[in-house]
């Protein structure tokens, strides 16, 4: 049997005997995980229905380390006042379950939610923000393995991906799968 107390703890063992709204685990050994080196954090726009918590839960399946819940100008989905904690209550909720059902030692954080500024400033601040889009011309692996060799830098400017020449901003995404700017989608690019 496998036991996490999802803040790294895992403890392996045999059940040793059970009884009503009881069992006794014999521990065979007991490890502390660190946190990964890499942490991975998902920006997850709200969504209508519970598309959004699926995304959580998959991601989380998937082994991402952070959510952050985006109300994109678009979303019709607003999470504010009692709502905001109840949705966010929800979300951990559903990121913890995950998480057991993958055998997680740690369990992500859903941090608090954020604007478009919001977002603008965390990306600013990582190392790494890729943005998935439908438009992308290269696989995910071939973005991430390109910023691994290390040809792309917290300072520099990036060329879109998609082929349009047009710079992007550091500050708006390190390195991008796909990058439209607002202008050039408005343009129908």
């Amino acid at each position: 049997m496998d036991i996490a107390d999802g803040a790294g703890r895992r403890l392996s063992g045999a059940v040793s005997a059970v009884a009503p709204n009881e069992l006794t685990v014999t521990c065979s050994e007991l490890s502390d995980e660190p946190r990964p080196g890499v942490r991975l954090v998902l920006v997850q726009a709200l969504a209508k229905g519970d598309r959004d918590e699926l995304a959580a839960e998959t991601a989380t399946e998937l082994g991402i380390d952070a959510i952050v819940p985006w109300q994109a100008e678009r979303s019709i989905v607003r999470w504010k006042a009692e709502r905001a904690a109840k949705a966010h209550a929800k979300w951990q909720s559903v990121v913890t379950a995950a998480a057991k059902q993958a055998r997680r030692a740690w369990i992500p954080e859903v941090r608090s939610a954020v604007d478009g500024a919001g977002l603008q400033a965390a990306v600013a601040a990582a190392d790494l923000a890729v943005i998935l889009h439908e438009d992308a011309v290269r696989p995910l692996r071939q973005v991430l393995e390109t910023w691994q060799a290390g040809l792309a830098s917290k300072d520099s400017v990036a060329e879109d991906s998609a082929g349009s020449g047009i710079p992007v901003p550091s500050a708006a995404a390190k390195y991008c799968s796909s990058w439209v700017p607002r202008a050039a989608s408005a343009r129908g690019r």
